[in-house]
């Protein structure tokens, strides 16, 4: 994507994605609202104890637990360069 988009454009595109989000995660929340429709018009995912099922009882992703570590910085602007474009793009300079 580097090849096709300069950093402006990407910064246009991450601006936009926080009005509105798209991707995988999107994509799993309305997966999450149709299979929590099915289960509760169902009645049979849950007791009525335990209340309507929601999106986010359908996103295992939810619920893996973040990196304490927080982010990676490193003195070498060009080796923190490498990093991130190899985070990013899957991409080795």
């Amino acid at each position: 994507m580097q090849d096709v988009l300069d950093s402006y454009q990407i910064a246009e595109w991450i601006e936009f994605a926080k009005l509105e989000p798209f991707g995988s995660r999107v994509e799993d929340f309305r997966a999450g609202q149709l299979c929590a429709t099915v289960a509760n018009y169902a009645g049979r995912m849950r007791s009525e104890e335990a209340g309507a099922a929601s999106p986010g009882d359908f996103m295992p992703s939810l619920y893996v637990e973040k990196s304490k570590a927080g982010p990676v910085l490193i003195d070498d602007v060009e080796a923190q360069s490498r990093l991130i474009m190899t985070a990013v793009f899957k991409k080795e300079s």
